[in-house]
């Protein structure tokens, strides 16, 4: 090969090498600039805009963002959730006590408890037209100890209840019409409320550091001149003298993708409310923080772990500077939560001053403060089940279970009732009240009479002395 040659072979490599070096810049530039477009694109508008202009950016762009998406989805659910219920369902509420809780009865009531195998709350609901009715039926150990009804009728606005346990009189109140599209426009008058007018946003850099996990953000501080809102906020919170200039400020914490990680909200000095959670990887840690006239209300801090789509980790709740309690969750499924739906299991540990009152009454040991918590809601239930537990023996435990179902059971409005409009028909309901038939089931369960004529006794009372 001459010379010539070899230099056009080495120019055609270099032309090669330099083409395939210029789309590997193009390729690895154009996947770069993929995966880190929302962090450009957050630098280039806040370099670009105005604070005010990038307050409400970064504003519009969390509204997709996946925790308001969830809440949404959670909201969509319930409210479906409600109006399957409104077609007829039945709650079952079971309550289960172990020896040291039928221990605690025993001391309080000088009863014996040891007998209790059950005790079951069953309401059922039904629709038939305008007419809605809800029956409550109370069991311990298997017997109908007492029950209520109510019926509610659309077209006259009447509500009729009836505990024929108690008095076979049907009772009836008029009330008010409720539109539900009325309630709707309430939650949309608020939040139309917390987009006022802004006066100034001040833009600045900051760490914001929850537990071991910092990240850099943009500190947005906005000052909120709405007065409804004001007015509102002075309503619920009452008057103070510390409010003069009656100022709400709002800060804002943004990390580089333009996420908002946490928002601060203060009224003066009076009331401070903060939450933030920052996210390394599958670590996650939150804080949620209420201030009211300088105290602490509540101080919320946790952290945890996602893994293969499952959450777990630990949650502290103070109040007022003391203690509350210590959370940990051992599974908090993500793709369900995704979905709007909640399965969560959880243990629930009291701090032990809040039993100081019970250790003051000499029955220390008796009452546990470790309480297990498992919630599954999905499109079909709810079923929530709460455990007291005492080195994992239980005290007692509640589960409720709600099912949506239609009851093909009809309604019927009561042709005889008390028309209740004034203090005194009530008194004289009550005063007609016969506890004889609910002593007798209460014997039927296997229970001496002692309580019932108790309750029968604190009620007469009550009723000599008004």
């Amino acid at each position: 090969m001459s010379s010539k040659e070899g230099k056009n072979e080495t120019g055609k490599l270099k032309r090669i090498l330099g083409i395939a070096a210029v789309v590997a810049v193009v390729v690895f530039g154009t996947v770069l600039f993929i995966l880190n477009f929302k962090v450009i694109r957050n630098q280039l508008k806040k370099m670009t805009a105005s604070p005010e202009e990038y307050y409400r950016y970064v504003e519009e762009t969390n509204k997709d963002r996946v925790g308001r998406q969830i809440l949404a989805k959670l909201c969509d659910n319930i409210k479906a959730t409600a109006v399957a219920n409104s077609e007829g369902s039945t709650t079952e509420i079971d309550v289960r006590l172990g020896d040291n809780a039928k221990a605690i009865l025993n001391y309080v009531t000088d009863t014996n408890w040891n007998i209790l195998d059950n005790i079951q709350l069953i309401l059922e609901n039904n629709k038939e037209d305008e007419l809605v009715k809800d029956e409550l039926e109370l069991l311990i150990n298997g017997v109908n100890i007492v029950s209520g009804e109510l019926i509610y009728d659309a077209n006259d606005d009447m509500i009729y209840a009836k505990a024929p346990e108690l008095n076979t009189e049907s009772l009836g109140f008029n009330v008010p019409e409720i539109d539900i599209r009325e309630l709707a426009d309430i939650f949309d008058k608020y939040s139309d409320m917390f987009m006022p007018e802004i006066n100034n946003v001040e833009e600045d850099s900051c760490d914001l550091e929850i537990g071991e996990i910092k990240e850099q953000c943009t500190s947005l501080k906005i000052t909120l001149d709405n007065e409804e809102l004001i007015g509102e906020l002075e309503r619920l919170l009452g008057e103070n003298e510390g409010m003069e200039d009656k100022e709400i400020t709002m800060i804002l914490w943004v990390n580089n993708k333009g996420n908002i990680l946490g928002r601060e909200i203060a009224f003066g000095d009076i009331f401070v409310l903060r939450y933030a959670m920052t996210l390394d990887g599958r670590e996650i840690n939150l804080e949620v923080y209420c201030e009211v006239d300088g105290e602490v209300a509540l101080d919320i801090s946790g952290n945890g772990v996602i893994k293969k789509g499952v959450l777990s980790g630990e949650i502290s709740i103070e109040g007022f500077d003391e203690k509350i309690a210590d959370i940990t969750v051992s599974s908090l499924d993500i793709e369900t939560l995704k979905e709007g739906y909640i399965d969560i299991k959880a243990v629930v540990n009291l701090d032990d001053d809040i039993l100081d009152y019970i250790r003051d009454n000499k029955i220390e040991g008796i009452l546990s403060n470790d309480i297990k918590l498992e919630v599954l809601y999905n499109s079909g239930s709810v079923v929530m089940s709460i455990d007291l537990c005492d080195k994992d023996k239980m005290l007692c435990g509640v589960t409720f279970n709600n099912m949506a179902g239609s009851n093909e059971e009809s309604i019927d409005i009561p042709d005889e009732f008390l028309l209740i409009d004034n203090e005194e028909q009530i008194y004289t309901w009550l005063n007609n009240i016969d506890f004889s038939t609910v002593e007798a089931n209460w014997k039927k369960a296997g229970f001496e009479p002692g309580i019932i004529a108790g309750l029968e006794a604190a009620l007469r009372e009550y009723l000599t002395s008004n």
